[in-house]
């Protein structure tokens, strides 16, 4: 089926069209097989990320998605910076060397597998969010909480690409520091907007365009480490917390457990019950590094009266196909309940219409997640089977469909900031009246792919997940 509409598809010019084939979780086969829909989903979601993600790439493909798995760094690194890296990779437990300053082949093995560990092309050489990301699981910084202002000296390379820049311009600007043109150029004078607003907050390091500091202008957390979780929980204080302002050594609680998915059901690796760091680092992952960001309110996503809060990612390509935006609905007064939505839309080019995405697509859907778990006269599947039965067409389980800004002019217009981003369209959590459980569904709308999971217990006010057979792939 998959193999019919790519043959005419790619007559047609069109062989991005199949953008379908990544978006239900489908694995894609071995190399060694060669066949067609390994290439595509290598070709949408891009042969790094596919490589880090899969595993099932070998050490020459690796190697080129690298960029010929040469070992240069995103900078050079001074004594101390590469000590703090050397502590950063030991603390995760990837290196047993001396801290020594040296980067020599025993470093840069332990690099190579802190990079498999986070699903990263194992170059051997850092990215620059890589420096900035083990500089501060180093044992100089970990002990200071994620926010603490002092975690911008752990800041040491660039590590925003050109849409961050972006990003960072416009903020600058609209704080009042003159950054100039948002051109995506982090030239000199974006650079001293850079050191002056730093100055006016009293935040220490260098004026880099980083995260960090990105996170700080919009108001956000500030990004955690890729790889965090390897730390022992002795290693890292209260998250917030400075244990050196308070001039006394911080009580370090213990790792709080995030709550279990019900069902496994999951969207690009992120599951219902996902902590929002959980969902960003996979995100990351899946999608890559270059994402735009934004957080949005009940009122913004038009779900008033429910006390949620959306989580977006935007890949920078958007709105031209395939491109993709991912958002995480939470729940802020049931912080427990961790991730209770996920939505993935991928633009599909126009050629994909309607009739395509029911007489094509859907037959492997429903053949990837079974018949016995779909409602009739939907294209949905439910966690409890009570719910097949009392609600035949799926109704009562909700209706979370997306109205997106239909013609962005570029993935900033994309952003709720911008007057863009993802609404429900259809009353959202509102619609959720019954306990169905997990639900899934998947609908073409306006040639955008939407696939939607969504936590019915819990929008439905249900004191408690519904006993149900764990969904297959």
């Amino acid at each position: 089926m998959i193999q019919t509409l790519y043959n005419r598809l790619l007559k047609a010019g069109l062989t991005l069209a199949l953008a379908f084939v990544v978006a239900f979780g489908a694995t894609p086969p071995r190399a060694a097989k060669a066949d067609p829909g390994e290439a595509i989903a290598a070709g949408i979601i891009g042969l790094a990320i596919y490589c880090g993600a899969t595993g099932k790439c070998d050490s020459s493909q690796r190697a080129r998605a690298g960029g010929g798995g040469g070992l240069a760094d995103a900078k050079a690194l001074d004594r101390t910076e590469a000590m703090w890296v050397q502590g950063g990779l030991q603390a995760t437990g990837f290196y047993t060397g001396p801290i020594d300053g040296a980067i020599g082949a025993g470093t840069r093995a332990s690099i190579r597998a802190y990079q498999a560990a986070i699903g990263a092309p194992q170059t051997g050489g850092l990215t620059g969010a890589q420096i900035n990301d083990l500089v501060a699981l180093s044992p100089e910084f970990s002990r200071y909480g994620s926010n603490s202002p002092k975690m911008f000296r752990s800041v040491r390379a660039h590590d925003l690409d050109r849409d961050g820049v972006r990003q960072l311009q416009a903020a600058l600007n609209a704080e009042g520091y003159g950054a100039g043109s948002v051109d995506g150029s982090f030239g000199p004078g974006t650079q001293n907007a850079v050191a002056r607003y730093m100055a006016a907050r009293d935040l220490p390091g260098q004026p880099y365009a980083s995260r960090r500091l990105l996170a700080k202008l919009l108001g956000q957390a500030a990004p955690e480490p890729a790889g965090a979780y390897l730390l022992p929980a002795s290693a890292r204080s209260e998250a917030g917390t400075d244990p050196a302002a308070a001039g006394e050594p911080a009580a370090i609680p213990a790792t709080m457990p995030a709550p279990a998915a019900t069902q496994g059901f999951d969207i690009l690796g992120v599951a219902l019950g996902m902590t929002e760091a959980q969902a960003k680092d996979t995100l990351m992952t899946a999608l890559g590094g270059s994402l735009l960001v934004d957080t949005a309110d009940a009122a913004t996503l038009g779900a008033e009266g429910a006390g949620l809060r959306g989580f977006l990612t935007v890949q920078p390509g958007w709105p031209e196909a395939p491109s993709e935006q991912v958002m995480v609905l939470f729940d802020d007064a049931r912080p427990d309940l961790g991730a209770v939505g996920v939505f993935r839309m991928i633009r599909m080019p126009d050629a994909v219409d309607q009739a395509a995405f029911e007489t094509q697509v859907l037959p492997d859907v429903i053949a990837n997640y079974g018949g016995e778990t779909m409602v009739e006269a939907a294209n949905r599947w439910v966690a409890n089977p009570a719910a097949r039965t009392m609600s035949p067409d799926g109704a009562a389980c909700g209706d979370m469909t997306l109205a997106l800004d239909p013609g962005p002019a570029n993935a900033l217009d994309a952003l709720w900031r911008s007057g863009g981003g993802p609404r429900f369209a259809g009353g959202g959590p509102a619609t959720v009246a019954a306990d169905c459980g997990e639900v899934l569904d998947a609908a073409l709308v306006d040639h955008v792919m939407q696939i939607g999971l969504w936590n019915a217990t819990a929008l439905s006010g249900a004191s408690a997940p519904a006993a149900a057979p764990k969904l297959k792939f």
